[in-house]
This record gives structure tokens, sequence and C-alpha cells, in this order.
């Protein structure tokens, strides 16, 4: 996932065919497929970029947070998807 105009030798990027566009498909692969393809791919550091990372990961990882509307304006989301966002940004 990402823009391959930045990779080189050094960041490599990779590329889902699942379609993580869908919010319970990308949060399935998230937690269940990314773990496999880090620990496959001996990956340094995942950069999260959209509020949540994996609960197991075989790298240190960073999580991109950039709002907290899920919050403010619960309203605005399914519950399901407030509760992932509002569990997954707490840890």
């Amino acid at each position: 996932m990402g823009d391959r105009r930045f990779e080189d030798e050094r960041l490599r990027l990779q590329y889902s065919r699942w379609p993580t566009h869908r919010p319970a498909v990308r949060i399935l692969w998230e937690q269940l497929v990314q773990p496999v393809a880090l620990h496959q791919t001996e990956v340094d550091l995942l950069h999260a970029m959209a509020f949540a990372g994996p609960l197991v990961t075989p790298c240190p990882f960073v999580v991109t947070i950039y709002d907290l509307s899920f919050y403010h304006y619960p309203e605005a989301f399914r519950p399901w998807n407030r509760w992932y966002l509002s569990i997954f940004t707490a840890l």
C-alpha cells in the first residue's frame, strides 16, 4: 500500500490484493494477514497510516492518528467502526 514513486532499495512497499477500502475487509487484513506478511518479508518498521495497527507484529510500529472525529462526532460512524477506532487508537 503506498505510492510507487517513493520506492527505492531502502524502502520496499507492499501492496494488498484485498479490497481494503471496505472497513470490515481492512480490519481482517490488518489483524490477520498483515502480521504474517510482515514476518515473511522481515520488515524493520511498520507505519500504520490509518488510526490502528495490528495487535501482534514481528516488528516495531508507529500509528498515525489524523483526528478524533469518531470520538467527537460518534453519530457519523457505524457503531462497530466507532468501537474499533476507539479501542485500537487507545492501544
